[in-house]
């Protein structure tokens, strides 16, 4: 069993603790993206770009609709993308809209929004986390296949997760449908 870094670095004899109910199989446990809500990201940027190093940020202007909780929304959304080692780190600004974003906002301020969880399966995925009390809320749907979902995870997990299917099968989505 290979122990996390900081457990070898600083805590090497902490105490190792199984979950009982280790499931789905395989783990969701692929994480490639942290997304963080923000006011502004011009100004986000520049700080973290200052203080941190963060940097060069690939920004982007979405405006859709969605099916938000059942009922569609049009919204516009400002997004900001960098790498850190292997990290995506994902910057929102919601501009206009009603959307997870927003309501995450009203409850919490800015923050920590979701990780997202890289699945081979998405819909076996979904299904098991409905099983365990966390829904889907928001998707992105092309061909009439669920491409990414936010879940609404934040009361039971502390955070949102997104889940998106692997890169693979993304391309072979976007194939079938000549994007």
């Amino acid at each position: 069993m290979i122990k996390p870094p900081s457990v070898a670095a600083f805590f090497p004899n902490a105490e190792v603790v199984h979950s009982e109910h280790l499931s789905p199989n395989p783990p969701l446990n692929r994480i490639d993206q942290i997304a963080l809500v923000v006011h502004d990201i011009d100004s986000t940027i520049t700080a973290l770009g200052r203080t941190l190093g963060w940097g060069p940020f690939y920004i982007a202007t979405i405006k859709d609709e969605q099916v938000y909780r059942g009922i569609p929304s049009k919204y516009i959304l400002k997004v900001a993308f960098c790498l850190v080692g292997s990290l995506e780190i994902e910057l929102l600004q919601l501009l206009d809209g009603e959307t997870p974003h927003k309501e995450f906002m009203e409850q919490y301020g800015t923050g920590l929004f979701h990780l997202r969880l890289v699945t081979d399966d998405i819909e076996r995925d979904l299904s098991h986390l409905r099983k365990n009390g966390v829904c889907a809320i928001w998707s992105y749907i092309v061909g009439g296949q669920i491409q990414n979902a936010y879940t609404d995870s934040q009361l039971s997990l502390g955070f949102r997760t997104e889940l998106i299917r692997t890169p693979e099968q993304i391309d072979l989505l976007h194939k079938k449908n000549n994007f």
